[in-house]
């Protein structure tokens, strides 16, 4: 199942600067183009956290998972800020998963039962949970 994640659908699309002004038709428009794709078809759900000092890094996260047809449940800022950022998940063959982890630059993905020490409501709430840490916030602000 991995192995189809956008391998044979690949498109093209021109950027406008009236689409750079328009993130929200833009995002519609991209959305549209994955609207049934398998990250879609999988139909898990995904919250994120911002485990940072920095506004803005778990909603840019969330327009990436929302863009490429997935789930996303809940956006909010985590009871602590983290060095570094975690993917937490009991699935571990999930086409969502291995975007997240590819498109985001996560590496560490735990199980729930590792991550019970985090404190984090979301956790037990989601399918997928991502905590974006400092090590990746720059690149997501």
């Amino acid at each position: 199942m991995l192995q189809e994640l956008f391998k044979d659908n690949i498109s093209r699309y021109s950027v406008t600067q009236t689409d750079v002004d328009d993130s929200e038709n833009l995002d519609g428009q991209i959305l549209d183009m994955n609207f049934d794709g398998p990250i879609s078809r999988e139909g898990l759900s995904v919250s994120i956290l911002n485990g940072t000092d920095i506004p803005g890094v778990a909603s840019f996260g969330s327009r990436l998972i929302k863009n490429s047809g997935g789930r996303v449940v809940g956006v909010s800022n985590a009871s602590i800020n983290y060095e570094n950022s975690y993917i937490i998940t009991d699935i571990e063959d999930s086409v969502t998963l291995n975007y997240i982890s590819r498109v985001l630059g996560i590496s560490n993905v735990l199980t729930k039962k590792e991550a019970e020490k985090f404190n984090e409501n979301e956790i037990d709430r989601s399918d997928i949970t991502v905590i974006v840490g400092f090590d990746i916030a720059e690149a997501l602000y």
